[in-house]
């Protein structure tokens, strides 16, 4: 999809400062509508 590569480059890391804190699953439990984005480009790299 042509509209998550440029989601994929800009990732919202700075407006989730506790994403980095978190542990994966502690993320995984606390996924919100924005951070959907993430886990899918994540996804796509692999």
């Amino acid at each position: 999809m042509p509209g998550n590569r440029p989601h994929y480059g800009r990732w919202p890391q700075h407006d989730f400062p506790p994403f980095k804190k978190l542990r994966p699953q502690s993320v995984t439990s606390r996924i919100q509508p924005g951070s959907d984005v993430i886990v899918c480009a994540e996804m796509d790299e692999q």
